[in-house]
């Protein structure tokens, strides 16, 4: 899949859907060049995930990670989010295509602990275990999810 980013003006807006605060864990799922974790990062004391396949968006989140004064921690790991345990983290931050999504989803369901928080950008989550709780934006939409059941 081509690598396309987060829009720069969604990254605060995805921060305050998911209400991180200290005890949270947070994965972005395809962390590209870092911009969310080192956004949170620098304004909360959590734990902060990015999962990243492309050996060059994973080189750059690790050097934007080490040019950044944070608050919270950030790891940053290469390789595919499909062998990660989604069940230690709280908050789950993506921007995937429909297809990545429809390949994903068996995972959200079955790891993802009752009570957690997904943000996905632009486009929505179709799951019964997964409960819309905020739509915003136009034409590059916030979808905030909760883990139900």
């Amino acid at each position: 899949m081509p690598y396309v980013p987060t829009r720069r003006y969604q990254i605060p807006r995805a921060f305050e859907l998911l209400r991180i605060n200290e005890k949270d864990k947070i994965i972005d799922l395809g962390c590209g060049n870092g911009q969310f974790l080192t956004y949170g990062a620098k304004r909360v004391g959590a734990d902060f995930v990015g999962i990243e396949l492309n050996v060059v968006l994973y080189t750059i989140a690790r050097i934007n990670k080490l040019l950044t004064r944070r608050k919270g921690t950030i790891t940053i790991k290469h390789g595919n989010f499909f062998s990660e345990d989604l069940s230690k983290y709280s908050k789950i931050f993506m921007f995937h295509m429909p297809t990545q999504i429809k390949n994903i989803l068996p995972k959200l369901e079955k790891e993802l602990q009752k009570g957690a928080k997904v943000v996905s950008i632009v486009f929505p989550i179709e799951s019964p275990k997964l409960r819309l709780l905020k739509e915003e934006g136009d034409k590059y939409k916030l979808f905030l999810y909760e883990r139900v059941n």
